[in-house]
């Protein structure tokens, strides 16, 4: 086994998974999160905006941290077909 299919089998069974898993943990959370702050009174509001600030970074770094696995996997050709194909010099 050389190095490219282990890296294709580690993105396929560990890193894909794990990252669908984070992303419906969060989804969920940020419902919970916008629940809270519909039904919070004054002062449980304050906290319910950071936990919605907090879950909305959550978000963006896990959509930036799929974006820069997908880079690094196309880049050095690792998975499956790439995202963008050419044929012999032509885009």
């Amino acid at each position: 086994m050389n190095i490219v299919s282990f890296l294709n089998k580690v993105n396929q069974a560990i890193i894909n998974p794990l990252l669908t898993v984070l992303f419906a943990v969060t989804m969920l959370y940020l419902v919970w999160s916008v629940i809270q702050l519909i039904n919070a009174d004054a002062a449980g509001k304050e906290a319910a905006r950071k936990s919605l600030m907090y879950t909305v970074i959550g978000i963006f770094v896990m959509i930036s941290v799929y974006g820069i696995i997908n880079l690094v996997l196309g880049t050095f050709n690792i998975g499956g077909s790439p995202s963008t194909t050419y044929i012999q010099g032509k885009l």
